[in-house]
């Protein structure tokens, strides 16, 4: 019932956490592992809430063909830490 956001280090915005897709890597593994990465917490991937694809109508025109897939997440555990893209992680 509640968002997990990290701040980044880049601009001290706040997003949700999420990275590249390894080769070969599930996605649902990739988001856990990336949530895991950038905010110390552990989750389980439940559920494919959304799906952008940049090919799509209304987006400018880019040399690769990049897809954004959000999850919904069952929280297991963890504590907020650092990492080397982010500066902590609230919910």
């Amino acid at each position: 019932d509640q968002i997990l956001l990290v701040k980044e280090l880049a601009d001290g915005g706040w997003t949700l956490p999420g990275g590249w897709v390894d080769i070969q890597e599930p996605p649902s593994l990739a988001v856990e592992r990336e949530v895991f990465e950038e905010s110390g917490y552990r989750v389980k991937a439940l559920k494919l809430l959304a799906l952008f694809d940049r090919r799509l109508p209304d987006h400018p025109p880019h040399v690769f063909s990049i897809s954004k897939l959000f999850f919904g997440c069952e929280l297991l555990g963890g504590s907020p830490v650092d990492s080397i893209e982010t500066a902590g992680a609230a919910f």
